[in-house]
Parts: C-alpha cells; sequence; structure tokens
C-alpha cells in the first residue's frame, strides 16, 4: 500500500504535465496555397530547363523537352549558345527565321 501512492501520484502527476502539452499539426502548415504544375512543358522560365535543372518530369512532356531531359540525364550538357537556342525552341520560335537555307542545306 505504501508503494502504490507515490506511483499514483507519479502516473497522475505525468498525466497533469501532458495535459498542459501544446497541440501539434501532423499536417503542415495551417495555410494551403495552391501548385499549377503545365503538362505539356516545364516551368517557366524556359532559361532554368535549359540549364539542367529539370525538376519533375511529366509524363505529357513533348519532345523536345523530353530530348533535353534525356540529355541532361545522361550525364552531357549543353553551350550557352545551344540553350539559348533550346530557350526559344522551347517558346515556339524556329531555330531558322527562314528554312529556305536549311532546305538547300538538306538537299
Amino acid at each position: 500500500m505504501k508503494l502504490l501512492r507515490p506511483v499514483v501520484a507519479l502516473v497522475l502527476s505525468f498525466a497533469a504535465f501532458t495535459n498542459f502539452a501544446p497541440p501539434v499539426k501532423a499536417c503542415g502548415p495551417s495555410y494551403i496555397e495552391p501548385v499549377f504544375v503545365f503538362k505539356e512543358s516545364p516551368d517557366l522560365p524556359f532559361a532554368e530547363y535549359a540549364r539542367g535543372r529539370i525538376g519533375i518530369l511529366q509524363p505529357g512532356f513533348g519532345r523536345k523537352t523530353l530530348f533535353i531531359a534525356y540529355r541532361y540525364l545522361n550525364g552531357r550538357s549543353f553551350s550557352s549558345e545551344e540553350q539559348q537556342a533550346l530557350v526559344e525552341a522551347l517558346r515556339g520560335k524556329a531555330p531558322e527565321d527562314d528554312g529556305g537555307q536549311a532546305l538547300k542545306t538538306w538537299l
């Protein structure tokens, strides 16, 4: 009986101590901020993507985008002129203004 009283007092004091602890939020911050991603192209600015910061690849990315990622993931890189051309290509601009010269060279 003499041993029971200190054990009960210890358990009750522990329960009272844990009752004063602040609640913990286990699901992250208290605000929710939406995150939008493109399904067919990388995030803006395209220059970061062309430099090798490819982020998370989406399955719907186009061939140009996947080629850039493939090259970086295989340990290769692009020169600064190539990176600028890649940015223009990702924006939808053709590498040549007039395809006539490229067609003549190819022929």
